[in-house]
């Protein structure tokens, strides 16, 4: 009988051990698929996976890719926690400091936002994408200089960063440096003449100048190329 009972006690260790080792590979499973779907883009599909890996709620790894995904799908406020979860777990976390600082920018938690950016670059001091979303949120507060400065290190430290160029000329533009303004907006256009950002803005600067014909060349050249730019019909 002692026999019997200690083959039970082994049958059901070994279940035990399988319902475990199965469960983390279902959650392993659902979390790589989930991974792949972020890297697709497709943010509604990899929600879905990402949550089924969750059960286990250590997994903060899916915490981060769902708050991300969440973030793309306009979920603000679904992705900030996510991401603060992530950050609860792992408060390193450069990727998820850096998303949830974007996050709450959007969400208009500047001060929030401007500490996670500060975090960001504690840990990831070369990231330049760091740089140029802080310039982002920068500009939207009408910091200028700032938002060059950061501009300027993001160039530094990539110095095929159009986009950081143009956000820099943007910002020149507001402050009455014109010409500053159009050495970048040219520079970018040279090397993408359909860039439809940086020639939005350049007729923005024209316009600011009162060189309308210029300004409205650019908007009319965007819009042979793209009736419905939004944007371009706007100015």
């Amino acid at each position: 009988m002692k026999n019997n009972y200690s083959r039970y006690l082994f049958i059901c260790l070994c279940f035990s051990l399988y319902s475990l080792i199965s469960s983390a590979q279902f959650r392993a499973t659902y979390f790589e698929r989930g991974f792949a779907e972020v890297r697709k883009g497709n943010y509604t599909k990899a929600v879905e996976y990402l949550n089924y890996s969750l059960s286990d709620r250590e997994y903060y790894q899916a915490y981060f890719f769902r708050g991300y995904a969440k973030f793309q799908l306009g979920d603000l406020l679904g992705g900030e926690k996510d991401l603060t979860y992530c950050l609860w777990k792992v408060p390193t976390h450069k990727e998820a400091l850096h998303y949830r600082a974007i996050v709450r920018s959007q969400l208009s938690n500047y001060e929030g936002a401007f500490k996670d950016f500060e975090k960001a670059i504690l840990y990831d001091s070369t990231n330049s994408e760091i740089y140029l979303n802080r310039a982002i949120t920068q500009l939207s507060l009408e910091e200028y200089e700032a938002a060059i400065e950061d501009c300027n290190q993001a160039i530094k430290l990539n110095k095929k960063d159009k986009k950081s160029v143009i956000i820099r000329a943007i910002a020149e533009t507001e402050l009455e440096n014109y010409e500053v303004a159009l050495n970048d907006f040219n520079q970018v256009l040279k090397e993408d003449p359909f860039n439809q950002l940086a020639l939005t803005h350049r007729a923005v600067c024209y316009r600011h100048m009162e060189e309308f014909e210029l300004a409205e060349d650019d908007l009319q050249f965007i819009l042979l190329k793209d009736s419905n730019n939004v944007d371009a019909l706007l100015q």
